[in-house]
């Protein structure tokens, strides 16, 4: 038997990543007790009908299985509140989704770097006409690959560590 996809739901209000209580166990209810994102599942972006823009801190180093952006609302991801603290998040190999719709996404670097390890094979997709931007250093283990798909825009920027980047779709830049 293959397991079944988890997913949990940011409630919004910009919240910390790693507050339980910002986040909900389903897509349509604004209720507490979702599962804080870890590496056995993805963090979507946000529970139906929050659509206000997000501040989102990592108040300490995260991961994700992978990360779904729904919401028509901007979500900008962070070192932590001010930005000045370095954070990693750990991505596994469910990647990144952009639905057609989605708001602007940003990894917001200021003088805290925020590090991206990609744990295996990444497929990022942009189906939205609003960017996607990494403005966080990506580390590849050997067998990470950043495949990107989708007609959105796609910019990586910051220095990149044993990265290959198999690029499909529309434009990437950085």
């Amino acid at each position: 038997d293959e397991a079944q996809a988890q997913f949990t739901y940011f409630r919004g209000s910009n919240a910390a990543w790693n507050a339980a209580t910002a986040w909900s166990p389903a897509a349509t209810s604004t209720a507490t007790g979702g599962v804080i994102p870890n590496a056995t599942t993805t963090a979507v972006f946000n529970v139906n009908g929050v659509v206000a823009n997000q501040n989102v801190s990592m108040a300490t180093n995260i991961s994700a299985l992978g990360i779904e952006f729904v919401s028509s609302g901007s979500v900008q991801l962070r070192g932590n509140t001010t930005g000045t603290t370095a954070r990693t998040l750990t991505l596994g190999t469910g990647g990144i989704t952009m639905a057609s719709g989605a708001g602007a996404v940003t990894v917001v670097t200021t003088s805290g770097q925020t590090n991206t390890v990609l744990t295996g094979p990444q497929t990022w997709t942009n189906n939205s006409s609003a960017a996607l931007t990494w403005n966080s250093r990506l580390i590849g283990h050997e067998s990470a690959t950043l495949t990107k798909m989708g007609t959105g825009t796609l910019v990586i920027s910051n220095t990149n560590q044993n990265q290959t980047a198999v690029i499909n779709g529309d434009t990437v830049t950085g």
